[in-house]
């Protein structure tokens, strides 16, 4: 497995998607209409969603309940905690399986010792039109990065700079507990992730930008 992306929570969606534009990145919203967040994409690699916190959709908050109600009760805890965020910056963080269905990797998972919630069939409609199918996996544990299987349909750019010459992400700097660093070393071989343990949560200490060589 690898990188997938990292979450960044921002207090007003729009406002941000500006700030980031001004910065020189390409940034386009989830959904053509009201959108909870948004995508800086790269080429390779890892990529940067934003979700917007607080004051998000209806829809986003009414699925919240729902999964606790239906018993998704990881999912529930997982997104309380981003919606919930007091503060802007790097939140949570996602691995991802290459391609084909997330179950081998669950597996995977399960004989570290985690458990956890699958949901088998998920999708987002781009504002491209395209209908993006994934699968994600919430472990019990929420120091664990969650589990992604790659879209259905490619929603990165080929061979693509951000105006401001950033080209990929390259490192990605995370603690968690030992368990969970240990688990995130037997899955994944990412070189951009950079994990040291603590016992305060799991967190999201900095991303580093790979530019293009001049």
């Amino acid at each position: 497995m690898r990188a997938s992306h990292v979450i960044y929570a921002v207090m007003d969606l729009d406002a941000a998607v500006r700030d980031w534009r001004e910065r020189g990145f390409c940034v386009e919203y989830g959904k053509p209409k009201h959108p909870f967040n948004a995508l800086i994409y790269f080429s390779t690699g890892p990529f940067i969603e934003l979700i917007q916190v607080q004051k998000t959709t209806r829809m986003v908050r009414f699925f919240i309940s729902l999964s606790k109600f239906i018993g998704l009760k990881h999912v529930h805890a997982r997104f309380k905690k981003i919606l919930n965020s007091e503060h802007e910056g790097w939140i949570d963080f996602c691995i991802e399986q290459d391609a084909g269905d997330l179950r081998p990797s669950i597996e995977r998972v399960n004989r570290l010792g985690f458990s956890g919630n699958h949901l088998k069939h998920s999708n987002r409609r781009d504002t491209h039109g395209n209908n993006l199918k994934f699968q994600n996996y919430f472990p019990d544990d929420p120091d664990m990065p969650f589990l992604m299987s790659y879209y259905s349909i490619d929603p990165k750019p080929q061979n693509y700079v951000h105006p401001n010459g950033v080209s990929h992400i390259q490192k990605i700097r995370l603690s968690t507990s030992q368990r969970c660093a240990d688990a995130i070393a037997a899955l994944s071989d990412d070189p951009c992730l950079e994990v040291s343990v603590a016992n305060n949560g799991l967190k999201i200490h900095s991303v580093d930008f790979g530019y293009v060589a001049k």
